[in-house]
């Protein structure tokens, strides 16, 4: 039984030795060379004079080989690791030193002046090309990793917080390997893949391309974020490293479906095509289904807080453009509680209710945060102590039992006298032609629905009003609705919620009568 991430690298090695674990641009590195450089990394750490176990070390570095590298070696060391996001403000950056109280930041030489803007000791940076370098010690790794256990942290993730400070969500061992094991098992997943990292790594949309190498003898191809911006020359890139999966957030997909890039250029021999992060609309999964047909597509669903997915559901039907996509059935080794507003557990059908994770792919809670409202013991039941995570999300049960997204608790607004999900009008407006993303808040002072539409430049307020007249009633029509050529981004890739409450106040937009 291997308990730590660290042994599946190692056995990796043996197995799958000069087989490339990763690309990066014009770079390779196998899987032998990555342990070794790994290791070099770990060693390094473990003989510096202010070396602890169990130590968060932070890492600022561009999304690349050195980064993975960064990573594995931090693990070899005992210790785990918490990505920076590459070029964030430099109050983020503060803050998430501060709260993690990281014992070392790795970077390069080209990112050290930087690093120094962040308030850091001179002392506490590492470079990793020195650290590269440094001679192996089998002897002490061997003993650090052998008093690692599943329950030790494998890495922090940074996510924004309700109270405006970063939360680190403190994700261990047993978590990734509960998962790694299962998605690489379910879906055959072997040598003979070929996946495109898409998402950054301090998002946890990137964990499956961390450590699925190293679990199955894929290879993970790193994609420059520039690509997004240019379809065509993606799909070419793609193609050039034989890339034949995808695990993306839906916003990198409709990079792809939204601007007709299928009708001039395809991805060669597309095996398998994995989402989750977000809703993907039925309207773009339809026209990846039109022209990749054979392809397996699976929506998957989970919050950074259950090591980065706990529901899956293999698309095994057609569905209409307005249909909502289920999230279907849990993971192995993880149940969903749904839980009504008296804590009771909901079994029966098409019946709302808060979705709760329970299992091994469940976080530790979140760095120097010893109690949060988020993990409770479960209120079901109260004959012995047990971890539920509660998400947040509101599901419940179709008619063939499949688990279905219903919206947010905090995205569930009372108008009008009605109790409303924004999440269902997202999905009515997101089925129209011509539209690429939707996102709607609830403007709380003038209790007004306003509707932010990025679409094509043909599209306006009686078409949006029209085409979903027979979708939604009446009571659910946005009362405002404002249209973006782009829609605001975060850097995770995702619609920035956020920053559009920033600006509800001073959205005009045009009003439905």
């Amino acid at each position: 039984m291997k308990n730590s991430v660290i042994q599946f690298l190692d056995s990796a090695a043996e197995k799958w030795n000069n087989n490339i674990a990763f690309k990066s641009g014009n770079e390779k590195i196998s899987f032998s060379d990555y342990q070794e450089k790994a290791l070099r990394i770990g060693s390094f750490l473990c003989q510096h004079k202010n070396y602890s176990f169990r130590s968060p070390i932070a890492v600022y570095l561009p999304k690349s080989i050195n980064s993975l590298l960064a990573f594995m070696g931090i693990l070899y060391s005992g210790n785990f690791y918490c990505p920076i996001p590459y070029r964030s403000p430099i109050d983020r950056a503060v803050r998430i030193i501060e709260i993690s109280k990281a014992a070392f930041i790795i970077t390069d030489y080209s990112n050290i002046e930087t690093v120094k803007n962040f308030g850091v000791d001179d002392n506490k940076i590492l470079v990793i090309e020195k650290m590269i370098q440094h001679d192996i010690d089998n002897k002490k790794i061997s003993s650090i990793v052998s008093q690692v256990i599943d329950t030790d942290p494998a890495y922090v993730l940074f996510t924004s917080g309700s109270t405006g400070l970063p939360k680190g969500v403190v994700v261990p061992h047993r978590a990734v390997i509960d998962y790694l094991e299962w998605v690489t098992e379910e879906f055959d997943i072997d040598s003979s893949f070929v996946f495109a990292n898409q998402a950054p790594f301090h998002f946890d949309a990137s964990m499956p391309d961390i450590f699925m190498p190293i679990f199955s003898g894929c290879c993970v191809y790193l994609i420059s974020e520039h690509l997004f911006m240019l379809p065509g020359r993606l799909v070419e890139e793609l193609n050039k490293h034989e890339v034949n999966s995808l695990i993306w957030v839906p916003s990198a997909l409709m990079v792809l479906s939204n601007n007709n890039t299928f009708q001039k250029k395809r991805i060669n021999n597309l095996r398998v095509c994995m989402f989750c992060g977000e809703v993907m609309p039925n309207k773009q999964l339809n026209i990846w289904r039109k022209y990749y047909p054979n392809t397996v597509y699976v929506n998957l669903y989970g919050p950074t807080e259950a090591a980065y997915a706990c529901t899956y559901y293999v698309i095994d039907r057609l569905f209409e453009d307005s249909d909502p996509l289920p999230l279907g059935k849990p993971c192995r080794n993880t149940d969903i509680i749904l839980l009504s507003d008296n804590e009771r557990r909901i079994i029966e059908l098409n019946t709302v209710g808060e979705i709760c994770i329970r299992g091994s792919s469940l976080a530790l809670g979140y760095y120097s945060q010893l109690k949060n409202s988020a993990f409770t013991n479960d209120p079901t039941h109260s004959n012995y102590p047990e971890i539920i995570y509660r998400t947040g999300d509101l599901g419940y049960y179709n008619e063939n039992n499949e688990l279905m997204f219903s919206g947010r608790k905090d995205h569930q607004i009372k108008h009008m006298g009605y109790r409303i999900e924004l999440g269902e009008i997202e999905t009515a407006i997101s089925s129209l032609n011509s539209i690429r993303r939707v996102a709607c808040l609830y403007d709380s002072i003038s209790s007004e629905i306003v509707a932010f539409i990025e679409c094509d430049n043909d599209v306006d307020r009686d078409y949006i009003v029209k085409g979903v007249s027979n979708l939604i009633p009446s009571y659910m029509m946005p009362n405002r609705i404002k249209i973006f050529d782009r829609m605001p981004m975060n850097m995770n890739g995702k619609i920035d919620r956020t920053h559009l409450q920033s600006i509800i106040q001073s959205v005009e937009g045009e009003y439905y009568e």
